[in-house]
């Protein structure tokens, strides 16, 4: 039998450590159980592992492996949920690279949820981004495990201060038309005032303890609702008209969204994880009347949420 030299092990020639060696957008078919029924998921891999300064190079070929394996216990009905898959995957990948103290797997995905249109009731699917992942460590002869839990949203936002320009002017017409000032004010607040439109993605991510349990479901709730209005891909008309007098209803700038959907996750959350638990919340609106994007972000643990939220 042939044999060849391991020129992974072998001394490098610039001794530094490397933080993140493995593959990036391995290509899956992952089946996992839901509510009873079986859901087949095409998901996009990247596993890492760490190597030490003395190790020339991993060997990339067991991550494959690893990712193969814990694949057949999904189908097994082993693993339930995309996170655990992302931790059992990154336990494997530390097991197969006995050189390496940590590894970390994430995992990006496209979710359908069925949703009814706001007045005719119709059914619509809508498509959401996952992005899923684990963060494990040796430390004191123990194994630590972080869990990561996001999802993309896309809704609608308006502009309250373009709105607020134009109710200015709107007020200043009505009052030349000799209106009363009572009645002015009424006509503007019962009609939703114009503004330019935008639609936005938003972006939430949990990074969360090993036992800790985060729904993904619940964070596109709480995503979509920080909009001013959801959006959808089938509209009738009474659909997209009640749509359009929400959002208008309903102003926001895209710091709202990102502070809206922080409160709406510490009033879900708050009590249900531990006070170390990371948020990352992020929205950027596509404008419309301008040629560039508005983007605001937010990186905060539950613990900073709840003090400035509380004072």
């Amino acid at each position: 039998m042939e044999r060849y030299r391991d020129i992974h092990k072998l001394m490098p020639s610039v001794r530094l450590k490397i933080n993140r060696v493995g593959v990036k957008g391995v290509r899956k078919q992952l089946v996992r159980e839901c509510n009873g029924k079986l859901e087949v998921l095409n998901v996009k891999i990247n596993a890492y592992i760490d190597i030490p300064a003395t190790l020339k190079g991993a060997h990339i070929s067991r991550n494959l492996e690893a990712i193969n394996e814990i694949i057949e216990e999904s189908i097994k009905g082993k693993i339930h949920n995309l996170e655990d898959f992302c931790v059992e995957l990154a336990k494997k990948l530390l097991e197969k690279h006995e050189y390496a103290s940590n590894s970390e797997v994430t995992l990006a995905a496209e979710y359908p949820v069925n949703k009814k249109t706001p007045v005719t009731g119709f059914s619509t699917q809508q498509m959401y981004k996952i992005h899923v992942g684990a963060f494990v460590w040796k430390e004191d002869n123990e194994i630590k495990v972080r869990k990561q839990i996001g999802v993309e949203i896309e809704g609608l936002t308006v502009c309250p201060c373009a709105q607020e320009l134009v109710k200015s002017h709107i007020r200043e017409a009505l009052l030349n038309m000799n209106l009363r000032e009572d009645l002015v004010n009424t006509i503007i607040e019962i009609i939703p005032i114009a503004s330019h439109l935008q639609r936005g993605k938003a972006l939430l991510i949990v990074h969360v303890w090993e036992h800790e349990k985060v729904d993904f479901k619940d964070l596109i709730e709480i995503g979509e609702s920080s909009f001013s209005s959801p959006i959808y891909d089938l509209l009738k008309r009474p659909d997209e008209r009640q749509l359009i007098l929400n959002a208008h209803r309903n102003p926001k700038f895209a710091e709202d969204v990102v502070r809206t959907m922080l409160k709406n996750f510490l009033e879900k959350y708050g009590g249900k994880l531990s006070d170390d638990t990371l948020l990352i919340a992020q929205q950027e609106s596509y404008e419309s009347v301008h040629g560039h994007n508005v983007y605001a972000e937010r990186i905060l643990t539950l613990r900073e949420l709840k003090e400035e939220v509380n004072g």
